[in-house]
């Protein structure tokens, strides 16, 4: 019943009922989801929702929401510190077979 109240509010524009939070990306990385924020009884509900069906996928507590995206701000800068980690790695691999190269007099200067 709450699914269909979500989907109906979404599709009648109803924003005094839910809220447009931000955008979701799926686990490919593409943004096919919304998130919504539906207020009941004083407390905010999030709600993602499937942007071509507009059916409701997973419903979440103001707590849940605070650490769900905690945990991917987390997970991104670990992965941007793994770029920067390999990308420094790469260089010094590279560094190092210039160096290899000169000694076995592959490269002149």
């Amino acid at each position: 019943m709450l699914a269909s109240n979500i989907a109906f509010a979404i599709r009648n524009d109803m924003h005094g009922l839910i809220e447009r939070v931000m955008p979701a990306r799926s686990n490919d990385g593409r943004i096919k989801r919304t998130i919504w924020r539906v207020r009941i009884s004083g407390e905010s509900i999030y709600v993602v929702v499937c942007d071509r069906t507009q059916r409701a996928i997973t419903v979440l507590t103001q707590e849940q929401f605070a650490v769900t995206k905690a945990a991917r701000k987390a997970n991104r800068r670990r992965e941007q510190l793994e770029a920067i980690r390999m990308n420094e790695e790469s260089q010094r691999h590279g560094r190092a077979r210039v160096v290899r190269l000169r000694k076995q007099g592959g490269i002149r200067r």
